[in-house]
């Protein structure tokens, strides 16, 4: 397999995960219905959400900086 096909295979197999992530937490969010406000569940799972995000964003730019600091004619540093 070559390095472009693994790259797409590992970023689809990422977004795979993610997806059954969320699913799983909405799964459980609903199982609390009948203890806890939606409001509530609703709140709590839009800030792990939003704090999910901001966390990958912000790796992803230091990763991004690190690369492009890099000396030139150094091995550059690839996500994946």
């Amino acid at each position: 397999m070559k390095p472009p096909e693994k790259s797409l295979l590992r970023a689809r197999l990422s977004l795979a995960g993610a997806v059954l992530g969320a699913l799983a937490a909405v799964m459980s969010a609903l199982q609390m219905q009948d203890r806890v406000r939606n409001v509530d569940i609703l709140t709590l799972f839009a800030g792990g959400f939003g704090a999910g995000a901001g966390l990958v964003g912000a790796v992803v730019g230091m990763r991004r900086a690190k690369a492009e600091h890099q000396t030139p004619g150094a091995p550059t540093v690839t996500a994946g």
